[in-house]
């Protein structure tokens, strides 16, 4: 009797231990699931054109920590107009600039192609009624920037 009192109970045990580590198993995926969806990244993206000479002004708000990747195309390769972004002339002291990128022929995505990108992440939140003024410009290199053909200004708010 002592022998099958003790070979129940073993079995028992080995129930409880292998549900507890189902029970484990399911916690662990749950939770890491929640953690990649409640952590992920929030992102902006806006697309500018070497277009017609001209001006164009937009206003932006995005979070703190959130990025904003701001893409504009040039057929630099055939006219050798760059665009750049404006250290000088710009005041970025809530968002800062966190990756640059330059392709001579980007491969099509699905969306319109970016040969220059500049993301910049929000790191503290503006004061009420201010905004970053982001300042980018399309010029030959050789020319300067004295005889630029587009100009973007980006005020960009930090909430």
């Amino acid at each position: 009797i002592l022998f099958f009192f003790n070979k129940r109970k073993k079995e028992k045990l080995r129930t409880t231990k292998r549900t507890m580590n189902y029970k484990t198993i399911i916690f662990i995926i749950a939770a890491t699931i929640a953690i990649i969806t409640f952590t992920g990244e929030a992102y902006q993206y806006e697309h500018f054109d070497d277009g017609p000479p001209g001006f164009e002004e937009k206003k932006i708000a995005i979070k703190v920590s959130e990025t904003l990747e701001l893409g504009f195309r040039s057929q630099f390769h055939m006219t050798a107009y760059n665009w750049y972004f404006d250290t000088d002339a710009s005041v970025a002291t809530t968002v800062k600039l966190s990756g640059v990128k330059q392709e001579k022929n980007p491969k099509k995505e699905g969306r319109l192609t970016d040969n220059f990108v500049f993301n910049f992440t929000g790191v503290k939140a503006s004061a009420a009624g201010q905004h970053d003024r982001l300042i980018f410009e399309c010029y030959r290199v050789w020319e300067g920037k004295n005889l630029s053909e587009n100009t973007v200004v980006l005020n960009v708010t930090v909430v």
